[in-house]
């Protein structure tokens, strides 16, 4: 697969939609919900971080977002997201 200029991808030959499909769906993360929240995005582009979180937390987002159908970064977005609206919501008050 190779990214077309504005955003297109061209398949290699003998590589059809059905076999990205069936990729897509066998990944780590796939799962059977739906993203609950669209992932917030500074220009189009997400920003990696790096941090330290106690290891029962861990287990318990680990736990939740595969229940989500959700990878763990889709986790700690959704609950930051979640923490934003909420603190925007009681500052609004």
């Amino acid at each position: 697969m190779t990214a077309k200029p504005g955003g297109g991808i061209t398949l290699k030959p003998g590589v059809t939609e059905a076999d990205v499909q069936a990729k897509i769906a066998a990944a780590p993360d796939a799962g059977a919900h739906a993203r609950t929240t669209a992932p917030v995005v500074d220009g189009g582009r997400k920003k990696p971080i790096s941090l330290t979180i106690d290891a029962k937390l861990l287990a318990e987002l680990d736990k939740k977002a595969k229940a989500l159908g959700l990878s763990r970064a889709a986790g700690f977005a959704l609950a930051v997201s979640r923490f934003v609206a909420a603190e925007e919501r009681e500052a609004n008050r």
